[in-house]
């Protein structure tokens, strides 16, 4: 058997023992993350969007965390579609809706610095991350995908930055009849989660 220490974020100390192979016991990043209250999800909806047609959500980060986002996942049912997260975005108006961010640990009273609207007015923008689904019309069909689906694939977003989620109808002549939009992410406060 082994037994030792192990120091969190917190610098507290941890009881580590691990009696069948005597290995140290190691807690991967997003599940510390959710347990001390910093791991984030959010969802989009949308009804209809004809082809070739888009929709945009702006995702601001705060000043004083580094934002690791996690995952994108995509549902569309009847028309291909595409999901991707831009950086380098010039936005000229961000008034829309402010979407809610749930918390993942429902026993934290924390709440995100992210900042996350419907329908900005940007330009510029490339493709940091995306998810596409092929589908088409016949019979209903539901489609679906997700980004960043490995443990430790993630994109550390600058702070204090504007970034936008932008959704695409990339049929030639399907309707996308409806589409939901799922994503995760965690905050690194002030840059010392894991020192």
């Amino acid at each position: 058997m082994t037994r030792g220490f192990i120091y969190d974020s917190d610098f507290k100390p941890h009881n580590i023992s691990e009696i069948v192979t005597e290995g140290i016991i190691v807690t991967e990043s997003d599940h510390t993350a959710i347990h001390k209250g910093y791991g984030y999800k959010g969802r989009m909806e949308i009804s209809s969007l004809s082809s070739g047609g888009t929709q945009s959500w702006s995702f601001t980060t705060p000043s004083d965390k580094y934002i690791h986002f996690k995952n994108m996942r995509l549902n569309a049912l009847g028309a291909s579609s595409k999901v991707e997260f831009l950086e380098n975005v010039t936005i000229t108006e961000d008034i829309g809706n402010q979407l809610s961010l749930k918390q993942l640990n429902l026993n934290s009273d924390n709440i995100s610095g992210c900042v996350v609207k419907e329908s900005p007015t940007y330009s510029g923008g490339e493709s940091v991350d995306s998810v596409d689904v092929l589908i088409d019309t016949t019979n209903q069909t539901v489609g679906s995908g997700q980004s960043s689906g490995g443990l430790y694939e993630e994109i550390v977003l600058e702070p204090d930055t504007t970034y936008v989620i932008k959704l695409s109808n990339t049929s030639s002549d399907d309707t996308l009849l409806k589409s939901v939009i799922k994503f995760f992410f965690y905050e690194e406060p002030e840059g010392l989660f894991f020192k």
